[in-house]
């Protein structure tokens, strides 16, 4: 499946001279084959990227044509605007 990420609220895993010279948003597209593999992706790609590794990150995810991909939360309503903690 092809995803579109927009990433903001990037927290970097580096000091602050360096974290100054990095995107506190990006936008990337990713090929994944579950969905729940999705933060773990855009952590990878972002690092892949940019070169350093990201702490946490928010994200709105949607498909080739635009559509928001939606996920189940902690309550059982949906929500297309997640939070990623890389553990």
């Amino acid at each position: 499946m092809k995803v579109k990420a927009e990433i903001s609220h990037i927290d970097w895993g580096v000091d602050n001279d360096v974290v100054n010279t990095l995107p506190s948003e990006t936008i990337i597209e990713l090929e994944v084959d579950d969905i729940s593999e999705l933060d773990d992706a855009v952590a990878n790609k972002l690092s892949d990227e940019f070169g350093f590794c990201v702490n946490e990150f928010a994200v709105y995810y949607s498909d080739e044509f635009g559509n928001a991909i939606e996920f189940e939360d902690e309550f059982g309503g949906y929500v297309n605007y997640v939070e990623g903690k890389v553990s």
